[in-house]
C-alpha cells in the first residue's frame, strides 16, 4: 500500500503539473502582453511555453521515481512478514523444548545437574539470548567432562546424546530464521534509504517548479491561480492549497 507521504506528494505534484498544462498559452499570452514593451532592439520574447513543459517534465520524474522507490519499499516490508512468523515460531518451540529439557534434568539430578550443564537461571524469553542458552546447553550435553549425577529415587536417568539430537535441530532452524530476519532487514534498510533519497529530490524538485510556477503566474498577473501552486511551508512537497484541503 503507497504510504501516505507519497500519496499526498504524487496528488500536490500532479496538481501543479494540470495547473501548468491547462494554463500554459494563457501565461505565454499574457507575458508576452506584460513584458514585450520591455524588449530591446534585437531580443524576442523567451520560449515560456517550453520552460513549463521542461519543469512539469523534471517534476513528473521526480514524482515517479518516489512512487517507485515507494513500491519497491513496501514490497520488502511485506516479505518480511514469513521470516519474521518464522522466526518466533522457531523461537516458540526451541523454547518449549529448552523449558522440557531442563525440568527432566531438574528431575534427574536436581539443582547440581543443572548447575554442571550450566542450565541454572531461569530460561531467557529473548530470542538471541535462548539461541545462546540452548546452544550452551547442546554443547555441554555432548560434554563428558560435566558430569550429572542422577539423584532420583525412582532410577531416572538423563539420555543426554539423544536430548542433545532434539535440540540440535530446534537450535538450527532459529538460527536459520534469525539469519533470514536479519537479510531481510537489511534489505529493508536499504529500500528505505532509496526511499529518503527520491523523497528528499522529489521534495527539491517540487519547491523550485512550484516555486518558478507561482512566481510566472503572479508575474503573468493570475494571482489566483498562482495560489494553487504555492508550496507549503509545513509539508514539504505539497501544495499549501491541500494542506488548507485536509483541514
Amino acid at each position: 500500500m503507497t504510504s501516505k507521504q507519497v500519496v499526498d506528494r504524487a496528488r500536490s505534484s500532479a496538481s501543479v503539473m494540470a495547473t501548468m498544462e491547462a494554463h500554459s498559452p494563457e501565461l505565454v499570452e499574457q507575458l508576452a502582453a506584460r513584458l514585450s514593451p520591455f524588449l530591446r532592439e534585437r531580443e524576442g520574447m523567451p520560449d515560456v511555453a517550453l520552460l513549463v513543459s521542461l519543469a512539469s517534465r523534471q517534476l513528473a520524474q521526480a514524482a515517479g521515481q518516489l512512487d517507485a522507490a515507494d513500491r519497491t519499499h513496501e514490497a520488502e516490508l511485506s516479505d518480511d512478514a514469513a521470516p519474521r512468523a518464522e522466526r518466533d515460531a522457531a523461537h516458540g518451540s526451541l523454547r518449549v523444548v529448552v523449558t522440557d529439557m531442563k525440568g527432566a534434568i531438574q528431575a534427574v539430578g536436581g539443582a547440581a545437574a543443572q548447575q554442571a550443564l550450566g542450565i541454572a537461571g531461569a530460561v531467557p524469553a529473548d530470542v538471541r539470548a535462548l539461541e545462546r542458552f540452548a546452544a550452551g546447553l547442546h554443547d555441554a550435553l555432548l560434554d563428558t567432562s560435566r558430569v550429572v549425577t542422577s539423584t532420583s529415587r525412582v532410577g531416572l536417568v538423563l539420555d543426554r546424546r539423544a536430548m542433545a539430537a532434539v535440540l540440535a535441530p530446534e537450535i538450527a532452524r532459529l538460527q536459520r530464521a534469525l539469519e533470514h530476519v536479519a537479510k531481510e532487514a537489511a534489505e529493508l534498510g536499504l529500500t528505505q534509504t532509496a526511499k529518503d533519497k527520491a523523497i528528499e529530490k522529489n521534495d527539491a524538485t517540487f519547491s523550485g517548479v512550484a516555486n518558478a510556477m507561482q512566481g510566472l503566474l503572479i508575474l503573468a498577473g493570475r494571482a489566483d491561480l498562482a495560489d494553487r501552486v504555492r508550496p507549503s511551508k509545513r509539508r514539504p512537497g505539497t501544495v499549501e492549497a491541500e494542506e488548507v484541503a485536509d483541514g
